[in-house]
């Protein structure tokens, strides 16, 4: 008797358009590969590769209807749903709405974005779509019952350092000419540590065989110190002392640890290191998410030291299941390099694991309360764990030849309170909740016009209304200023939201579609339609000097309590100067 389907979580959907831009995949179409657990009756799960061949777009009409101008949304009952293959969803929008020869005239290269045009014609609706949102979309609304969106996730957290000894400043990801010498991994649901260890050094460097003619003891020295700050915390030992004391105390008990299991691999040369961390992450552990911290360094410095091995980064990246349809592309979000805060670098890898940047999720969901001084691992985690990174008087490119044992430990003590951030914040689960109710990419959850255009569209469809396609580039925007505002600190909310992992947030609520603290007098304008292309009358004040007044100005006395500035003004009374020589006058 087979096990019976009890329960179905969307992991994530990778939209493979390779086609765009890689010559071999030229005329292949694009294609969606949805990643998905499944759960069964018996208590155990599995998780499996959905390939969508052709995948179509679900969108509306009211040609037989036609509006008489473009609208933010149509009822469902004047609409006519059409379905179209991607690949041609363009062509055939030109050919419903008379538009054929225009299509004709942008079928050129370099021409897809007049091409979107076509999406401006008023009787579409929600033709304009991303791809992968509207299959996270689709997954959801087809499971019905089936959907675990209470599910959590199993993520693992890597670190890597490279040897570079002979490179003149930072070693840069693009040129990747310093070798990788060490990369540790965490895997949170055993929560056991692997640090990987390259013999191959750049220089000679005899403190690697010493490390490893000593392992054994290494093995409980790095098991001691990784779970030294847990135990400092809770008051289990005191502060300094020896490892040897610390490992005694947990040896057998590991319900203490954040760290249960340490283990060492040593590797010939660097391209045997980095394809067995990629075979344990994708065979073995196959973690929902992968966490870098700083993720613009670790991942392009991996796929650009393969190529430089001579060997295709999707050969070694991508697990032997998506073989015919690998993709591992990195895209850095150069417009906002220098400001963690509004950064959103994607990564989109062929695989059954969500790449993500720990630092960039950690800046983003704290921007309304202000910016910090700064994100590095270093500083975040002396302010949310009151930890340390390893200290070290040298240069980091002389680390691993001055003191090799300290820089291992050093590596492991960057990626292990990764695991213990996640554990206090849930920020990492915090956006795949996110992800989930806003129906959008985990990538694009923070990018706040995307994510609640895809959650206006259930909003709006819950309520037998179609969302209509994104025509603000035609419209006109007024650049006149004014007065005005009101913000509260965000950091006075109470935890009285939806539930994150079993916990009460206080970031995500049942009745608030948006919050953005630097955008605050946009979301206002939009909320309240107080535009001034939107007014229509005014009225005015005439103070006692029969002179106009603005609305700021009545405003601000009664914020700051100023009774007679009140007074003075709109009920005519004297001011203190005016009352007192009258008193002087009257004697």
């Amino acid at each position: 008797m087979g096990k019976n389907i009890v329960g179905r979580q969307l992991i994530h959907v990778i939209h493979h358009n390779k086609c765009l831009y890689d010559p071999k995949w030229f005329k292949k179409g694009n294609k969606i590969l949805i990643i998905e657990r499944l759960f069964y009756d018996d208590g155990t799960t599995t998780k499996r590769l959905n390939l969508i061949e052709k995948p179509e777009i679900s969108y509306y009409t009211t040609l037989k209807n036609p509006i008489q101008r473009c609208e933010l949304s149509v009822e469902l009952k004047d609409c006519e749903k059409q379905v179209s293959v991607y690949d041609t969803l363009l062509k055939e929008l030109a050919n419903i709405t008379n538009q054929t020869d225009f299509y004709n005239e942008v079928s050129g290269e370099g021409q897809n974005r007049r091409r979107k045009a076509l999406h401006f014609h008023k009787d579409l609706h929600g033709s304009d779509v991303n791809l992968g949102d509207h299959y996270i979309d689709k997954y959801i609304e087809m499971t019905g019952p089936l959907f675990k969106s209470d599910a959590s996730l199993e993520c693992a957290y890597g670190d890597i350092e490279v040897d570079g000894i002979e490179v003149s400043g930072f070693p840069e990801p693009a040129d990747a000419l310093a070798p990788i010498n060490l990369m540790s991994y965490v895997y949170a649901p055993t929560k056991k540590l692997i640090v990987r260890i390259n013999r191959q050094s750049v220089r000679p460097n005899p403190q690697i065989k010493e490390f490893e003619d000593n392992n054994e003891e290494n093995l409980k020295w790095i098991f001691s110190e990784v779970n030294r700050p847990t135990l400092e915390k809770a008051k289990i030992i005191e502060e300094g002392v020896d490892w040897k004391e610390i490992f005694n105390i947990i040896k057998d008990d590991k319900s203490i640890c954040r760290i249960h299991e340490v283990e060492i691999r040593y590797f010939q040369d660097e391209l045997s290191l980095i394809k067995d961390f990629f075979f344990m992450l994708n065979e073995e552990d196959r973690p929902d998410v992968m966490a870098f911290w700083n993720i613009s360094f670790d991942l392009p410095t991996i796929i650009n030291r393969l190529k430089k091995l001579g060997v295709e980064p999707e050969d070694i990246i991508c697990p032997k299941d998506f073989k015919d349809f690998q993709m591992c592309d990195f895209q850095e979000d150069t417009f906002h390099q220098k400001d963690p805060q509004d950064k959103i670098d994607i990564t989109n890898v062929s695989g059954y694991t969500i790449y993500l940047d720990q630092m960039l999720i950690y800046a983003n969901l704290r921007k309304s309360e202000g910016k910090k001084d700064a994100y590095t691992l270093d500083f975040t985690l002396k302010e949310e764990l009151k930890e340390e990174k390893i200290s070290h008087e040298m240069s980091i490119r002389d680390f691993p030849y001055q003191e090799f044992n300290r820089f291992v430990l050093y590596n492991a003590m960057d990626v292990c309170p990764m695991m213990t951030l996640e554990e206090k914040t849930s920020d990492i689960d915090l956006v795949y909740r996110l992800s989930l109710l806003t129906r959008t990419r985990i990538h694009h959850v923070l990018k706040k016009t995307v994510c609640l255009r895809n959650f206006a569209n259930k909003f709006f469809r819950d309520k037998r209304l179609v969302l209509s396609n994104n025509r603000n580039t035609n419209n006109e925007r007024s650049n006149e200023s004014f007065k005005g505002g009101f913000v509260a600190n965000p950091n006075l909310l109470t935890n009285f939201g939806i539930k994150v992992g079993g916990t009460a947030s206080n970031r995500i609520f049942n009745d608030v579609v948006d919050f953005d603290g630097k955008s605050e007098y946009p979301s206002t304008i939009i909320t309240f339609d107080v535009d001034p292309s939107a007014v229509r009358a005014k009225v005015s004040y005439l103070n006692k000097d029969n002179h106009e007044e603005n609305g700021s100005e009545i405003v601000s006395p009664l914020i700051s309590g100023n009774d007679n500035l009140i007074g003075c003004n709109w009920l005519n009374l004297p001011t203190l100067p005016e009352l007192l020589d009258l008193i002087n006058e009257k004697g």
